[in-house]
């Protein structure tokens, strides 16, 4: 495990905790120390995202966007947090990926995206 990351993932497992209990998701997670030692391992080094390579931090005076901290990100959304299928990006990455896990769900919001771009140009 990358312990220099041990305090990262430990805060992301009780941020995840949290969501799951709020919003009463009906999600697999994997225990506890599985759940920090996994992300502890695949937290990326530089602390970029790996979508968008913003900087990512946790929120602070000195980091006050909300979108540029780190979310753990479900690839397949109905396997839940289990090891493999998690990966550490920035809140606006997630938040943009969503819930899209087939090619079309992908392609119809790369549409979707491509045609706000659109629309801002026109504006």
């Amino acid at each position: 495990m990358k312990h220099r990351h041990s305090h990262h993932a430990k805060q992301a497992y009780g941020n995840v905790l949290g969501r799951v209990r709020r919003k009463g998701f009906a999600v697999t997670l994997c225990d506890r120390d599985t759940f920090i030692a996994h992300v502890a391992s695949i937290w990326p080094d530089s602390q970029a995202c790996p979508c968008c390579t913003r900087d990512m931090g946790w929120l602070s005076p000195r980091q006050p966007d909300l979108g540029a901290t780190p979310s753990v990100h479900k690839v397949v959304p109905a396997r839940g947090y289990v090891p493999g299928n998690m990966r550490i990006i920035c809140t606006r990455c997630n938040t943009a990926i969503g819930d899209a896990s087939t090619g079309a769900e992908i392609d119809a919001r790369v549409a979707a995206l491509n045609w706000q771009r659109q629309q801002i140009r026109e504006v």
